[in-house]
């Protein structure tokens, strides 16, 4: 058994403190095949300029090396392959008061031009037992790829799929050669720390929640790689009723910046607490806990705050923003734009572009080899160009987004300050 769980346990449980306040059950499942949506009983499944540094080579052996032109707007593929793409995430709320659905219009955009491959999701529903069962349905359907978006249950791990000889492409763990991850707490923290240097910052504090070291130590990482460093931190319980004592530790310690890495409640303890001290450091976090709701609650004490992505977040960002925002609601009215959209529809021209260059049967190895073979794929610009070549840092070989992009809060609003930074060579130090 393949002992991913524990490494995913750790990494869910960090992005869920950090998540949780941030951001009725089918029967059926919705199949798409040749353009038609057809609906069968089953079960619990709803239907629902940078350039990449040097790495490590990864097995391409029989993939054909996947190097694609600059495009612009929205990248299209296409194929006649015979598959089963399963989307595994949350489409219904768990006890964390967050969901992602929009995973599974991202895909099935992603796979527009395919008209023999059957996009279906399962809802895990925020339960890790709900989450081990949409395995066991994948492994019992036949299904060749799991695209894995967002899920509460996600820290039960992936090792059903990767037993099974499944890739998965999305959230997955960050170490099996069998995940393509777009998405990971540390690795996100990587670039936290590099694009906080890049917004202003040089000597940081950061406010992290106690038992999360490591995340800060990620940011260190990154700060490191574009010349800047971490002079103070300060944990606080979960709870903390006074965030105040934390942030004059780190004032003390004369930082220009502060990283905040807490849960969104926290957010606005610390920028009601430094507020309070009539100081004006920088204040800089993950964009994921800085949801359009809370910047409207902060009001004035948001603005001039900077959220460091991943990827770009916005329909005005780009002209391939504008596009998968109309393409993903042309499938679904109503889906909204956000990271769980953008890295689904990654995850999914990723997986399409692997399986276009498959010729005859789609076996688990001829998919994985032309996975492998991905390299400096153009994917508009929403992210860098993907490279599946593993990264030089152990635990974060099968991250494949090493990239950070700098927002500023201006008039209330997220407004993209930077171009992509490429971070790949922070995780060789």
């Amino acid at each position: 058994m393949r002992n991913t769980s524990r490494v995913k346990f750790f990494a869910a449980a960090a992005v869920l403190a950090l998540t949780a306040a941030a951001c009725s059950d089918d029967e059926t499942a919705t199949t798409t095949t040749a353009g038609a949506t057809t609906t069968a009983a089953t079960g619990d499944t709803t239907p629902a300029d940078t350039t990449p540094g040097d790495t490590t080579p990864g097995d391409t052996t029989g993939g054909t090396e996947t190097t694609v032109a600059p495009v612009v707007g929205l990248p299209r593929t296409s194929g006649d392959q015979t598959a089963k793409v399963m989307v595994l995430t949350d489409v219904t709320q768990g006890q964390i008061a967050y969901s992602a659905p929009e995973t599974y219009p991202a895909v099935q955009l992603a796979f527009a031009d395919f008209p023999n491959v059957e996009v279906t999701v399962c809802d895990a529903k925020g339960d890790q037992n709900e989450y081990l069962n949409c395995q066991q349905s994948a492994i019992d359907s036949g299904v060749n790829a799991v695209v894995v978006g967002w899920s509460a249950g996600g820290q039960a791990g992936e090792d059903a799929l990767y037993e099974a000889g499944i890739p998965v492409i999305g959230g997955g763990a960050t170490v099996d050669p069998l995940s393509f991850a777009f998405s990971s707490g540390q690795g996100n923290y990587v670039g936290l720390g590099a694009g906080s240097v890049v917004a202003g910052g040089s000597k940081i504090g950061v406010l992290y929640l106690e038992g999360t070291d490591f995340l800060v130590d990620a940011i260190e990482r990154g700060a490191k790689s574009q010349g800047g460093e971490i002079v103070s931190r300060a944990a606080v319980p979960s709870n903390a009723p006074d965030l105040a004592p934390a942030i004059a530790k780190l004032l003390g310690d004369d930082v220009d910046m502060i990283i905040l890495s807490v849960s969104p409640p926290m957010v606005v303890q610390a920028m009601t607490a430094i507020d309070a001290t009539g100081e004006k450091p920088l204040v800089s976090a993950v964009g994921a806990i800085l949801p359009q709701q809370l910047l409207d609650y902060l009001g004035p004490l948001a603005e001039g705050m900077f959220a460091i992505n991943q990827n770009l977040g916005n329909a005005e960002d780009s002209e391939t923003m504008a596009e998968l925002a109309a393409g993903v609601e042309g499938i679904q009215a109503g889906t909204a734009l956000n990271v769980q959209t953008v890295l689904g529809f990654v995850s999914g021209y990723v997986l399409a572009t692997a399986l276009s260059n498959v010729e005859g049967d789609v076996t688990s190895e001829a998919l994985v080899a032309q996975l492998n073979a991905v390299d400096g794929l153009d994917l508009g610009g929403m992210v860098g160009p993907v490279s599946t070549k593993p990264l030089p840092a152990a635990g974060l070989e099968r991250f494949m987004n090493p990239y950070a992009i700098v927002y500023k809060v201006v008039d209330g609003k997220l407004v993209k300050q930077s171009e992509l930074i490429d971070v790949r060579d922070a995780f060789a130090a």
